[in-house]
């Protein structure tokens, strides 16, 4: 599971992962209120292996954005992508 937050000890937003090994937070690393916003982390492995992670996100209109997950095993010279997927806002439905 993932989900963005917004901490105002940072003030700023972060990206939280939620794994088998608790909850890991990958600070904002593009400059601020700019677009595609990057998120991004080191991380070690099951394996004990170490890898970066990184978020992309980037707005399509004003409903939607898309978000591209990518892993690197080498420092970040090569990139292969986890995850890429559109995000949609759905209408607040009628109470």
């Amino acid at each position: 599971m993932m989900w963005l937050a917004r901490l105002e000890h940072v003030e700023g937003w972060v990206q939280l992962f939620e794994s088998p090994a608790g909850i890991r937070e990958f600070a904002q690393i593009s400059p601020a209120d700019e677009f595609p916003v990057v998120f991004g982390g080191d991380v070690i492995l099951r394996s004990g292996d170490p890898a970066r992670f990184r978020l992309i996100v980037t707005p399509v209109d004003s409903a939607s954005h898309t978000r591209r997950l990518e892993m690197s095993r080498d420092g970040g010279a090569n990139w292969s992508v986890i995850l890429d997927y559109t995000y949609r806002r759905v209408a607040t439905p009628a109470i």
